[in-house]
């Protein structure tokens, strides 16, 4: 039943996919159809028809048509005024003579550039301040333009202001000016990710004139191309934007891909897993992994938003050389850029190839791990037609905090083939193969302290620098049905997953913007972990071996139940996003359909094993050595064996608009529709009549089941542009964060019971740069309701229970802010803070009656708690220092106090984590790096207790108690050498 669904759907979406190709032909056909020849530029044949057009927009359609590039002052030739024509079939310089001259407007040829400026220059120079009468000898201005590291920059625009004399930097950061007129003159120098800068210079003979220009670090000028509609620059832009490049991101040098998103305002990051599952808290939004955040790459989602850690993310995206550059939206634009994303989208943008062939390979060691790293990537063009990027990485990892195997280990290669259609557009061929293991470090003990600081829970045990990984990681048994286990700890979550599609852009005659972007994924992924649970005292009278028959010899302490748990997961992935944008007037319309498909089947087992509390330590026999060494957990299924699988089917369809009112005011907004049908089986719960499922309950088996949910999104902004170095802007969303398949289909869920979320935001931002300095910062509202919650409560009898499901809401307010200083030249500080005051409006439960008699059959009120592991402030410092050949670059974070839990009754102190790093470049292509991780080693806690109960009465805790707990990760080194071309 279920394969002929696939088939079906596979043959629908492959008849959608054969007409795009069509269109694509039809429209690669006319492209090339439209080519012109002709001898020179003045001599080439165009047709113009336009009425009341802006006359830059007239100038767009004459450099498509020519392919030669056009340079104007959009003040000096008023490019914004509008004119009509109706030319069919001239030369360029017929068009000039009939439409330019009138205009005032007079040309100059530059190879393949065409300069436009006021036919009366002259005068027009007399404006600027300063000017003198030229000399009779003309004079040449040549120079270098560089950045504040003194590295050259190619491209830069540099021009004689208010004139026709303009040119750009070669690719030593070199220029030359010819034949301009002696005297004073601006010269203003404009390069995309920096400032501005003009110099007033005295030319009264060949003149040498250099530049260094300061970057922008907020990069205010950048054009965003992340959402619906054609790309915007970030001041122009209503939604809260941060961009980081890929040197940013050398200089961060995150450890994982949760590691990385510590530099976006309003996201609270977690990466003490290690290279496993991340967990991300988004604007105050109570729960973590990756439920409200979307990561894309290359403008196509990875994962459905809405999973947290099974599957996660991070682990179907790993960042490498190949990433250009990564886009951060947050707020509610977000919501209307994909399906079932409220809180942010992350992009991760390849490059692509250019005109001119460019590389980087870098070896990477981890100087207190052993781990070998190398990354490649390199990109060019095979002809003027085509450009090409190939790249990826392996390496290997024994782990920070190593278990007796190799942690981490694989690497993948992606691939981008881009055909270019002239100038009307382009059609791109990608894929990725990736085969990564990671391991993932989940909670150990530590002891309780009244100050919740991270002290040993045993003299022989050390949760910051040691784990509990057994030292025997292999393990085989059976379950009842005879069924044979094998489960390798050291395969960790090991993903594999390849991809391919393919992207077609194309702008037609009439200015339609066409986008297809479409990409089909298969995954295997597996699951291996092991989590400790409550510990026991050795008692006397009692025996213990280990796993070979040799008793232990007068134990003492503690030993502990680890509960083994594999799970193995398939999933296909479809997705198709097809959208028309279009200029009409002072409106930017988008209409666009999505198509979605997430298919996959599940299947898991959950086995126990005791162990020593220690570094890595021996699985141990309690009673007699004759006991099974391995246990499956008892009660999950009649089996100990869990299995079930499903198919989503998103069909969206979206609009938006981009309003230009004027050079001021932008009014963006945007509609979104998601319609969702899942399928697939779910599990028949048996004994108990509780809903909720899970430890205690038993399942007689699976049958079909199929739900339909509909969900909308809509989102309106305004920016309020002052000038070109600040601008305001407001935003106001209503949104949702859906339920996953796995929510219908796995054993903890009915669906009678679930509840739509409903997400409201607002938010209000400033934006400035200039000069030395730049920030951003926003004050913004969010709030969610029927966010399901589940508890567990001590029992009647030793253990847990959970109460039947329920629901709460909550609300934030929360301030971000980033400021960016140059202090001297060269040395620049970087200031982020995330403030949030976020509480529960709604917690409210009836215990079940099997509870601990004191609390059973009571109600319960948590209203006006914060999220558990929700930090009340997130801080950063960040100094970069450049100078010459060397670069210096440090970063402290401080993470504020959080609840260990929603009941609010154990608190988990702050922690500050210090990263530094130096870097030495060698003739401009080689850079050799030093840095070090936690460099304060602080011992801090993102989570504790929070596997146990929720009601800690914290005044009965004795100090050294054994706490549940995960530490972040401890001091580590590393270094790195880097080629560049």
């Amino acid at each position: 039943m279920k394969k002929k669904r696939v088939t079906n759907l596979l043959v629908y979406v492959m008849k959608i996919t054969s007409t795009q190709l069509l269109l694509i032909c039809l429209f690669a056909g006319f492209a090339y159809g439209r080519r012109l020849e002709a001898q020179t530029v003045l001599n080439k044949t165009i047709t113009i028809s336009a009425e009341r057009v802006e006359l830059k927009k007239v100038i767009s359609l004459l450099q498509t048509q020519t392919g030669s590039k056009f340079i104007y002052s959009s003040h000096l030739i008023h490019a914004d005024r509008k004119i009509s024509c109706n030319l069919s079939k001239v030369k360029v310089k017929d068009f000039f003579e009939q439409i330019f001259k009138p205009l005032g407007i007079t040309y100059h040829i530059d190879e393949e550039k065409i300069l436009l400026f006021p036919a009366t220059e002259k005068e027009s120079l007399q404006k600027e301040p300063g000017y003198d009468k030229p000399a009779a000898e003309p004079v040449n201005i040549k120079g270098t333009v560089k950045n504040a590291a003194g590295v050259p920059l190619v491209g830069v625009t540099v021009q004689l202001t208010n004139s026709k004399y303009v040119t750009t930097t070669d690719s030593l950061g070199n220029y030359e000016l010819k034949n301009i007129p002696s005297g004073n003159h601006t010269i203003t120098f404009t390069y995309v990710g920096y400032l501005p800068k003009k110099q007033h210079i005295i030319a009264d003979n060949n003149a040498m004139v250099n530049a260094s220009l300061i970057e922008d670090l907020l990069k205010l000028d950048d054009v965003v191309v992340t959402g619906t509609g054609n790309p915007k620059k970030k001041i122009e832009s209503s939604v809260a934007i941060t961009t980081r490049s890929s040197r940013d991101i050398a200089l961060q040098a995150p450890l994982n891909s949760a590691d990385l998103l510590k530099a976006v305002p309003g996201l609270s990051a977690e990466s003490s897993g290690g290279d496993g599952p991340g967990s991300i808290r988004v604007r105050g939004l109570p729960g973590g992994g990756y439920i409200y955040l979307g990561i894309m790459e290359d403008g196509l989602p990875i994962l459905p938003t809405g999973y947290s850690s099974l599957p996660s993310a991070d682990q179907y995206f790993k960042y490498d050389l190949t990433i250009k550059n990564v886009e951060a939206i947050r707020g509610g634009n977000a919501s209307i850029i994909t399906s079932n994303t409220p809180g942010a989208v992350i992009n991760n943008l390849s490059y692509t190839g250019g005109s001119k062939p460019y590389g980087s390979f870098k070896l990477t060691s981890g100087l207190s791990q052993g781990l070998y790293r190398v990354d490649a990537n390199t990109g060019g063009q095979f002809n003027k037609d085509w450009q090409y990027n190939i790249g990826g990485f392996y390496r290997t990892d024994p782990g920070i905090k190593e278990p007796s195997f190799t942690a981490n280990q694989g690497g993948q290669l992606k691939l981008n083939i881009t055909r270019k259609l002239g100038d009307k557009g382009y059609i791109r061929f990608f894929g990725k193969y990736l085969n990564d293991k990671v391991e993932w470090l989940l909670p150990g003990y530590y002891g309780y302290d009244k100050n919740s600081h991270l002290s040993n829970a045993l003299p022989y045990f050390d949760n910051f620098t040691e784990v509990l990984m057994p030292f025997k990681y292999q393990f085989n048994f059976t379950i009842p049905g005879n069924k044979a286990i094998n489960v390798d700890l050291s395969d960790g979550f090991h993903t594999k997953t390849g991809y391919s599609g393919m992207l077609f852009h194309y702008r037609t005659n009439n200015d339609w913007t066409i986008n297809n972007n479409f990409r089909y994924q298969a995954t295997k992924m597996s699951a291996s972990s092991i989590i400790v649970t409550t510990p026991a005292a050795f008692k006397s009278g009692i025996n213990y071996y280990y796993a070979g028959g040799q008793p232990l010899q007068n134990p003492s302490g503690f030993y502990t139940a680890q509960q083994i748990g594999n799970t193995k997961r398939n999933d296909k992935q479809i997705i198709d996003y097809l959208d028309f944008t279009k200029k009409a007037g002072a409106h930017n319309i988008t209409l666009g359909a999505g198509l979605y498909v997430y298919d996959f089947n599940s299947e898991g087992v959950a086995a126990t094993v005791n162990t020593e509390i220690k570094n890595n330590p021996s699985v141990i026999l309690v009673g007699s050595s004759n006991v099974p060494e391995v246990k499956p957990v008892a009660n999950t299924s009649k089996s100990g064996y869990t299995k079930f699988d499903g198919i989503s089917n998103m069909y969206s369809a979206y609009i938006s608009d981009l309003v230009r009112a004027g050079e001021k005011w932008n009014f963006d907004g945007g509609l979104r529709l998601d319609a969702n049908h899942l399928s697939g089986h779910r599990a028949v719960y048996g004994g108990s009549s509780a809903s909720t499922g899970g430890s205690g309950y038993t399942i007689d088996g699976f049958t079909p089941f199929t739900q339909d949910m509909t969900y909308w999104s809509a989102s309106l902004g305004i920016n309020y542009k002052l000038d070109n170095h600040t601008g305001l802007f407001a935003r106001g969303t209503k949104t949702y964060n859906a339920f996953t398949i796995d929510d219908f289909a796995a054993v903890s869920a009915t669906p009678s019971q679930l509840r739509k979320r409903n997400i409201y935001m607002g938010e209000l931002g400033l934006r400035y740069a200039y000069n030395k300095l730049a920030f951003f910062t926003s004050l913004s509202y969010s709030s969610v309701n029927n966010f399901p919650l589940t508890i567990s409560v001590p029992g009647a009898a030793p253990g847990t229970v959970i109460p039947q499901a329920t629901f709460g809401s909550s609300r934030t307010y929360s301030w971000e802010t980033e400021i960016i200083y140059e202090v001297l030249k060269g040395l620049t500080l970087r200031g982020m803070a995330t403030i949030e005051n976020a509480q529960f409006t709604s917690y409210d439960i009836v215990v079940s009656p099997d509870a601990d008699p004191s609390i059973a059959g009571k109600p319960l009120s948590w209203k006006g708690n914060r999220p558990e592991r929700l930090p009340a402030t997130n801080l950063q410092l960040s100094a970069t220092y450049n100078h010459k050949n060397l670069n210096l670059y440090a970063n402290m974070i401080n993470i504020g106090s959080r609840w260990s839990t929603n009941a609010n009754t154990y608190r988990l102190d702050g922690y500050t984590e210090m990263t530094a790093g130096v870097g030495y470049t060698i003739k401009k292509k080689v850079e050799i790096r030093f840095w070090g991780s936690n460099l304060l080693n602080a011992r801090g806690l993102t989570e504790g207790n929070v596997r146990g109960e929720q009601f800690i009465n914290e005044s009965t805790l004795a100090p050294g108690q054994l706490m549940l707990g995960r530490a972040i990760l401890p001091r580590s080194f590393w270094a790195s050498i880097s080629y560049t071309f």
